[in-house]
């Protein structure tokens, strides 16, 4: 545990790390944040104080009388974190700012260091130009325009002909993208701790109000409903960091956003980590030879043997196929945020692992199926770890090999162009399966022309 503030009551700790807070209770608000979150981490009331947990997820719980802050451990702290964010979603600005804006941010919360990102991304928007478009209105006119609607003319006017209702399409400013920004701007402000932040914030939303009405804005279904095109693609940049911040607050935490001072931002590392191993493979692998695809479902593997229909579907984080070769040859690869490092991996990851290698292992080469686990680590490159399924005639029915990769060395490797010890043995085992799975290919049907 780290104090960073003890008149604030400012508190740090790493992911996966826990923390005791002695004369601490909770508020009716800190009760109801904590039921929100209990999925995410652990907050258990004791007689005297207060038991946190942290998992997998990291970012900030704001509580009535004091902060925590869930740090990533693996990841290089919050500037590491957004490297990693900006490599695995493609928010091209990020990576400009992040050593800009370094030295400002130190000893703020992630919350704070992306609403700030975000703030420059907004300001980058209104440099370059605020977008308009038709947007469809209807209201009460004196002289008709675009469309009449008659059913409700006759139900409000009948017989009149100075008051006309119409349907017709008004070129504004007032769109689902701006609502979008304006809206975050205000959530971020309201929350963010830092007052510099908080102005840049407030500066930006206030240009954007003055263009929309937030208020009309359904954030949910705006998501789905902005298509990026010619014309609002300089948008790009902002509104993924405000799909981010709004993911790490949760819908719950927007719709009631300014009705308390409790809040929660919290980023899920397992995902963003197979994300990332996904984007890492595809970077580096040599496409011509090799197709990586990532959470792909496929209900061919589990059947019910009685309806003679697939009955459920399996989904490898990642699945790297061979190009050219009939049949393919398939390598399932899982990516777990854990601290392996530390202790063994859990049985039912090996289970799991040893799933994907059996569903997807091709019996007539007679070669043992392989399927890899990718973990983060805090060392530059540790041996991996290779582990035997055995039947009871001791003969090995399928293998795992467990690999670690430290993100931040990666991240260095990928700004290099150069890769480093962990990705050269990770795609030596790759390379190394797929030739043993193909020479079995080749012997086999040499023995059936034999």
């Amino acid at each position: 545990m780290k104090v960073i503030d003890s008149k604030r009551q400012i508190f740090e700790i790493s992911e996966w790390g826990s923390i005791l807070l002695d004369g601490i209770e909770l508020s009716p608000a800190d009760s109801k944040l904590v039921k929100d979150v209990e999925n995410q981490v652990s907050i258990v009331e004791l007689k005297s104080g207060l038991k946190i947990s942290a998992q997998s997820w990291i970012g900030v719980l704001r509580f009535d009388n004091f902060e925590l802050r869930i740090v990533p451990k693996l990841a290089g702290e919050n500037i590491g974190l957004i490297e990693m964010i900006e490599f695995t979603t493609g928010i091209s600005g990020l990576k400009e700012n992040v050593g800009m804006i370094t030295l400002d941010t130190q000893g703020n919360n992630l919350f704070d260091l992306l609403s700030l990102l975000f703030a420059k991304a907004c300001e980058k928007v209104s440099r370059i130009g605020m977008l308009s478009d038709y947007v469809e209105r209807e209201d009460t006119l004196k002289v008709l325009r675009g469309r009449l609607l008659p059913d409700r003319q006759a139900l409000r006017h009948y017989g009149q002909v100075d008051q006309i209702e119409c349907r017709y399409d008004e070129f504004e400013k007032d769109i689902p993208e701006n609502q979008v920004l304006s809206a975050v701007l205000a959530i971020c402000a309201r929350n963010v701790g830092e007052q510099s932040i908080k102005r840049n914030l407030r500066v930006m939303q206030s240009v954007f109000d003055e263009i929309c009405d937030p208020s009309e804005c359904d954030i949910a279904s705006a998501r789905h409903q902005i298509i990026y095109n010619r014309r609002n693609e300089h948008y790009r940049e902002a509104l993924d960091l405000a799909w981010l911040l709004i993911d790490g607050l949760g819908i719950r935490n927007i719709m009631e956003a300014g009705k308390t001072r409790c809040f929660a931002f919290l980023i899920d590392m397992n995902t963003l980590f197979e994300n990332f191993v996904h984007k890492v493979i595809n970077h580096f692998i040599d496409k011509k030879e090799f197709r990586v695809q990532y959470q792909r479902k496929d209900r061919s593997i589990i059947w019910n043997a009685i309806t003679k229909r697939p009955y459920s579907s399996i989904i490898p984080d990642i699945m790297v196929e061979s190009r050219g070769l009939d049949p393919v040859i398939r390598i399932p690869i899982d990516a777990k945020y854990k601290l392996y490092d530390d202790r063994k991996i859990s049985p039912s990851d090996i289970y799991q692992c040893f799933l994907y290698a059996y569903a997807y292992k091709d019996v007539s080469t007679g070669v043992v199926p392989i399927s890899l686990l990718i973990y983060p680590s805090s060392q530059d490159a540790s041996q991996p770890i290779h582990l035997n399924i055995r039947g009871r005639e001791k003969s090995s029915a399928a293998e795992i090999i467990a690999i670690s990769l430290s993100i931040p060395k990666v991240l260095k490797d990928i700004k290099s162009g150069s890769q480093g010890v962990s990705m050269k043995r990770l795609f030596e085992i790759i390379q190394k399966a797929m030739c043993d799975d193909l020479s079995a290919k080749a012997l086999s049907k040499t023995n059936v022309s034999g």
